[in-house]
């Protein structure tokens, strides 16, 4: 989900206030260098919306020409289609259905709502299915409702799924961050179903409020701004529960590698977007480990 989602990173004298204010505008941005600390030479992380196809690509020629001229690429995962059934198995139900889990009136309005959205086909057998198998392609629905018209106008084919394609085509050497069985993990089998159920009855309750939240979460990417995203994914936390598997403790894992990725120099990182920001962000857990990372114009 864009990975997770997100938002946010903003007088004695008027010259203070213009230079809290620059600085603040200086750390909001969505592409980053990272150097120092003995690297050959620096590499560069951009944070993706996985919705967003690659022709966005010429809205931010810096970005373009940092993927361009780089010798190795980095993305959170390589797609083997010949693993797609096998994996797909982790998002069905074995010891329950779904309408165990929830109350029968809300069962019933799920099953209106994904009947409308999803087709009668998904209907049928999201009853099988794990609540985050029922939700996901739900919240990309509603995002594609909402920002469809925005989306369209720039075709292609997915920012990370461009990055890894267009790479392997040029013959520059690309490194999946994650296994697609890693992805699958998080996505259905790191919360129990129960939890998933609940969080799966907060979106048919607030079915207005997550449509609003991802026009929002379209509209402050494509502001570039980091900020924003932060704080839409800590009010996304708050209310719908503890959500560290998505975020933290994958950064967390990424640092286990990131050293070895950084020192063969000029790599190209393209990360979802809320996988930067915050006390556990990659931003920040770079820092610490003592690299100097420093924000990039995009344009």
């Amino acid at each position: 989900m864009l990975a997770a989602s997100a938002l946010f990173l903003l007088p004695a004298t008027a010259l203070q206030a213009q230079k809290k204010t620059d600085q603040k505008i200086s750390e909001n941005s969505l592409f980053w260098e990272v150097s120092g600390k003995g690297l050959k030479s620096p590499s560069y992380m951009f944070g993706t919306y996985h919705l967003l196809n690659d022709s966005y690509l010429n809205d931010i020629p810096k970005v373009r020409k940092a993927f361009d001229n780089a010798t190795g690429v980095v993305v959170e995962m390589l797609i083997d289609s010949t693993k797609l059934m096998s994996l797909g198995m982790m998002s069905l139900m074995t010891e329950t259905t779904l309408d165990k889990l929830i109350e029968p009136e809300v069962f019933e309005k799920l099953k209106e709502i994904v009947t409308n959205t999803l087709g009668p086909q998904v209907a049928m057998a999201m009853n099988m299915l794990k609540p985050n198998a029922v939700m996901a392609p739900l919240v990309m629905a509603y995002n594609r409702e909402y920002n469809g018209e925005v989306l369209d106008k720039y075709p292609g084919v997915p920012l990370d799924l461009f990055f890894a394609s267009d790479a392997k085509r040029r013959g520059i050497p690309v490194i999946g961050l994650e296994s697609m069985e890693d992805q699958f993990k998080v996505l259905y089998t790191r919360q129990p179903v129960e939890k998933q159920a609940e969080t799966l009855v907060k979106l048919v309750e607030d079915k207005s409020e997550v449509m609003k939240m991802q026009k929002d979460l379209c509209d402050f990417y494509l502001a570039n701004d980091l900020d924003k995203l932060n704080k839409m994914y800590d009010d996304y936390s708050d209310k719908y529960g503890e959500s560290d598997y998505l975020l933290k403790d994958r950064n967390i894992a990424w640092m286990e590698v990131f050293p070895d990725i950084l020192a063969k120099g000029n790599q190209f990182i393209g990360v979802g977007a809320l996988h930067l920001p915050g006390e556990f962000g990659m931003i920040n857990l770079l820092r610490k480990a003592g690299y100097t990372v420093r924000p990039m114009a995009t344009k």
